[in-house]
């Protein structure tokens, strides 16, 4: 079996807890929730502008017209060139300014490139954020994030420790009891697995 990276494990494990509360958003026309996750797998979701567009795409999907600023921006230009950062920034402020409630959600902020990181702590974190938003962000410890967000945020909380390794384990352990495969494989060497994995993830 291919090993996997030990932030799969964890984005599985808020994914669980995640999805629930968006699927009772998405049935309240006055709340919005919008989820990004930087895949360390995946290097176009390791950008900010990456991000944005994420951002845009979601925000628009809930809608049953698309807003002028989205359609400007497609429009000029034609799915054929991309739109810079700033263009990007303009029409994410713009559709965050909706008066219905919007909730954040950036997982993995470490795994966004550095220099990419560095253009959304001196652009988006330094806009005018309206009052309607709230952000949850994710994070190994990075002593750039930890600068940058220092003060933006009303609540920090360490995960990085023993105290999630139970989370961990009862996600894998109930991974393992779905899989056909797995489950073919004896308890010893299951077990195996699983403490090879709670191990590896090392709190996150």
């Amino acid at each position: 079996m291919a090993a996997r990276h030990p932030r799969r494990w964890k984005d599985n494990l808020m994914f669980d807890h995640y999805r629930p509360y968006a699927n009772h958003c998405q049935q309240n026309s006055r709340t919005r929730v919008v989820y990004y996750y930087f895949d360390f797998a995946d290097n176009q979701k390791q950008t900010f502008a990456g991000f944005l567009k994420s951002i845009i795409y979601q925000l628009a999907s809930v809608q049953e017209i698309i807003s002028s600023p989205v359609a400007e921006l497609y429009n000029k230009h034609g799915g054929l060139q991309e739109p810079r950062s700033g263009e990007l920034i303009e029409v994410v402020m713009e559709e965050l300014a909706n008066p219905q409630r919007t909730y954040l959600l950036i997982d993995a902020l470490d795994e966004c490139l550095k220099d990419e990181r560095q253009i959304l702590f001196n652009t988006f974190l330094k806009c005018s954020l309206p009052a309607n938003l709230s952000m949850l962000v994710t994070s190994r410890k990075e002593p750039d994030i930890e600068a940058a967000l220092k003060g933006s945020f009303s609540h920090t909380i360490c995960i990085q420790s023993s105290v999630i390794d139970s989370d961990v384990r009862t996600h894998v352990s109930n991974v393992i009891s779905r899989d056909s495969t797995l489950q073919r494989w004896k308890p010893a060497v299951q077990q195996e697995i699983l403490e090879a994995i709670v191990q590896g993830s090392h709190g996150i």
